[in-house]
């Protein structure tokens, strides 16, 4: 079992959730460019933050090109992401205690 494929998917979740999160903070931030997180799959399996890029959508003058519902959801995402990798972590941790168990018994 690889433990590092969800771990990577709960780390990458947490980093897109602090480029949300500044983007919420700087909502009413004049001037403010929307940033967002792309995630990238690693060969070995797993996935891991790429770039970070500016959306240069422009916005009204004196405001910035945050959409707040558009960041709500990516925080809803990120934290389903994040719940659904920890429950694949909890699978592993259980399944690998079965078989100690079974080890254990059949010696």
């Amino acid at each position: 079992m690889n433990l590092s494929i969800p771990i990577s998917a709960m780390v990458n979740a947490n980093r897109r959730q602090s480029v949300t999160a500044n983007n919420v903070a700087n909502l009413n931030t004049p001037g403010f460019q929307v940033q967002r997180a792309d995630s990238v799959s690693l060969e070995q399996g797993g996935v891991t933050l790429g770039a970070i890029t500016t959306d240069t959508t422009s916005a009204s003058a004196g405001a910035s090109n945050v959409d707040l519902t558009h960041e709500m959801i990516q925080s809803r995402l990120n934290v389903l992401d994040f719940q659904a990798n920890a429950n694949v972590l909890r699978v592993q941790d259980q399944l690998l205690a079965q078989g100690v168990d079974l080890l254990r018994d059949h010696s």
